[in-house]
């Protein structure tokens, strides 16, 4: 649904505007970088963050927090301290329910590529001792694709139980909670508005998000999403940046 700027644009924004029915946005993303978007969409309805570590409804502070899954704190500082030892190129960004900071900097390209703003830098200690009081995700971004393998790997010789990892192109993995999943607030959502499969309308790039047969009666694939979100959609519309989104709804004559 986002174009590579990590904004919606004015034609898909218009046309989420005009359908009339609640929209939830699944991302990985943090709720502070979607508020524009969401004030955009002007929707109260719950959104999902961090890959499902957070359900939240779109408004500031802990009265909007429906669902949280969050990462122990103590034991993500020594995984931090572990990986910059390892890994001294990674950029490194940790995030709480309403901030995120980086403990090393990523390019700024890379941040460009993601569409995400610069984070204060701290360092690692300061960090967990004075602004961290929860921690629903660490970002790692690589400076080269190929140091993807070799951090996975790194990662799972830890044996931490209690995290998953999710892939987020080639060159980003995400830290999050092993409770965190996209589902759990699938599950919110069509209970608090009394949906069935047959209601929901899916739009998808990343297979991570959820398994779109399970929870939806239309699925559709953005024209850049992974080859087996295509392979699984009812129908492959545009890409995010072509407005993928207005396409397919009126597609299916939804507006």
């Amino acid at each position: 649904m986002l174009n590579d700027l990590g904004n919606l644009t004015t034609t898909t924004a218009l046309a989420l505007n005009n359908l009339g029915a609640p929209l939830s946005i699944i991302t990985g993303r943090a709720p502070f970088e979607l508020n524009g978007v969401l004030k955009r969409l002007q929707t109260d309805a719950p959104q999902i963050a961090f890959h499902g570590a957070l359900i939240y409804a779109p408004r500031t502070g802990k009265k909007g927090l429906l669902g949280a899954w969050p990462l122990e704190a103590l034991a993500m500082m020594a995984l931090v301290r572990s990986l910059l030892a390892s890994f001294p190129d990674l950029g490194i960004s940790v995030f709480d329910a309403v901030h995120g900071y980086a403990v090393k900097e990523a390019t700024g390209e890379r941040y460009k590529l993601l569409g995400r703003k610069r984070l204060e830098v701290l360092p690692l200690q300061e960090l967990f001792d004075t602004k961290l009081k929860e921690v629903y995700m660490i970002s790692l971004m690589l400076p080269e694709a190929h140091l993807a393998k070799a951090v996975n790997e790194f990662l799972h010789r830890l044996h931490l139980r209690d995290i998953r990892i999710v892939t987020v192109g080639d060159r980003q993995l995400d830290i999050v909670s092993r409770d965190a999943r996209p589902t759990r607030g699938i599950d919110y959502i069509m209970t608090r508005y009394r949906l069935y499969a047959g209601d929901i309308v899916y739009f998808g790039c990343h297979y991570d998000e959820v398994r779109m047969a399970d929870f939806a009666g239309v699925q559709i694939a953005m024209g850049n999403a992974e080859p087996a979100l295509r392979a699984d959609a009812d129908y492959v519309t545009s890409t995010n940046n072509d407005n993928g989104v207005a396409q397919a709804l009126q597609r299916f004559k939804l507006l």
